[in-house]
């Protein structure tokens, strides 16, 4: 009995050493980035403001005129999930557009809302408001991803600040899921070279989370995106001097 304990215990440790070490199936960290030095405050406060007059101007016009559109969200009501953009939206925009796919703001927003309601809703399985697997992804290499973006904590009302035990800024959070959906369309790309930015995404979003609730949010981007202007925020300035596009597999 002991040496099949042992035997086991074996197998499990030699299958830790793979997930972690260049098999084809191992999780895919963050690595650490050269962060330039940061803009003034104004420069970060006039982005942000210039999202929310987007957001209050273009966004919300086309809610109210089209409520159905967010029909996709079941848990809220229209006027929850007007609240939840303006809080969040920023760094929707932010991490969208630092892995090079501003269309992607609405991606974040439906992963976001769907994994845990807007970080209204605590897993007890994952960690923080896109639901993460700490099993295979540190929160060092969520430090890592969102190393440089740290004006972004200083947005107001992001709900999760800790849970199981963990540091979960929602901000940190969100950099890392777009890093992440990001390194997976690439493989994606790889993978299916012949194939369009919408299969890619799919696949991203398959790697994210099970097929069922990947189609979902697929499907449900593909109609955000017919009323909401996918390159509304595509000219914004980088405000956070990040040197090129993230990657977020290793090399």
């Amino acid at each position: 009995m002991e040496r099949k304990k042992l035997s086991k215990l074996a197998a499990a440790f030699s299958l830790t050493i793979a997930l972690n070490a260049g098999s084809p199936f191992a999780p895919r960290e963050a690595q650490p980035r050269i962060v330039e030095a940061a803009t003034t405050q104004e420069d970060f406060k006039s982005y942000i403001q210039e999202i929310r007059n987007r957001y209050h101007q273009v966004l919300v016009p086309i809610i109210d005129k089209h409520p159905y559109v967010l029909g996709g969200f079941k848990n809220f009501t229209n006027d929850q999930l007007k609240q939840d953009l303006e809080i969040y939206l920023p760094i929707y925009v932010t991490a969208a557009n630092h892995v090079g796919h501003p269309d992607w703001y609405l991606v974040l927003w439906l992963v976001h809302e769907h994994e845990s309601g807007d970080s209204r809703m605590e897993g007890w399985y994952y960690r923080g408001g896109f639901q993460r697997s700490y099993w295979f992804f540190s929160d060092e290499a969520v430090e890592r991803a969102a190393a440089g973006f740290e004006d972004l904590a200083q947005l107001p009302g992001q709900r999760f600040r800790k849970n199981h035990g963990s540091q979960t800024d929602d901000y940190k959070e969100a950099v890392w899921a777009a890093d992440k959906l990001a390194a997976d369309y690439e493989s994606a790309k790889e993978a299916m070279p012949y194939g369009n930015s919408d299969q890619w995404l799919l696949r991203a979003l398959e790697s994210y989370s099970s097929t069922w609730a990947a189609e979902s949010r697929f499907w449900e981007f593909v109609k955000l995106r017919t009323f909401m202007p996918v390159d509304l925020f595509a000219d914004l300035p980088n405000v956070f001097a990040r040197e090129g596009v993230s990657r977020y597999v290793a090399e």
